[in-house]
């Protein structure tokens, strides 16, 4: 199997990644992925109101168009927020898993970018501080060309949550 034939990683930072989706359909089944049935939403809906409206608010300061919601996306966020705090881990990549194949289990197919950004944090705002602290992390929060994300928070029971903004 070429590399060709998976992704192409388009920037990497230490808590900031973007891949091509360019999968095959054939090689999900070489992929093992336990997805479940349902994905389960923390009742965080005030923080999530409070995470989009802090990344648009920095979109709108650089005037680029604001972010809208996606119910795939979200999916494709909230699940790996939860894998994250599961497994306890902040990171992009792990047992096989990317970005990129996890929209593409949830449904979202074709050619494309997905942005993903995370951060092991307190609170939206701070995640957002975070995020512009970082150079890949501000690139993708502040890419124009990104018009629709997905928003992923859990709890890590510490006081820390993740927050997991998976942008197109």
């Amino acid at each position: 199997m070429g590399g060709e034939d998976l992704i192409g990683l388009l920037g990497f930072g230490m808590v900031g990644a973007a891949v091509t989706l360019m999968l095959k359909p054939d090689l999900m089944s070489q992929i093992p992925v336990d997805l479940p049935g349902e994905i389960p939403i923390i009742p965080s809906g005030s923080e999530k109101d409070r995470l989009i409206a802090a990344v648009n608010n920095e979109r709108t300061k650089v005037g680029v168009r604001t972010l809208s919601l996606d119910s795939k996306l979200n999916q494709v966020a909230q699940y790996w927020a939860n894998e994250c705090v599961k497994y306890n881990i902040s990171e992009h990549y792990y047992n096989g898993s990317t970005p990129s194949l996890r929209a593409y289990q949830f449904g979202i197919s074709g050619s494309g970018t997905i942005y993903e950004i995370l951060s092991k944090t307190w609170s939206p705002e701070r995640a957002v501080s975070n995020f512009l602290n970082s150079p890949s992390h501000r690139y993708a929060m502040l890419l124009g060309s990104l018009s629709k994300a997905g928003l992923g928070i859990a709890s890590y029971g510490n006081g820390y949550n993740i927050y997991v903004i998976d942008m197109l």
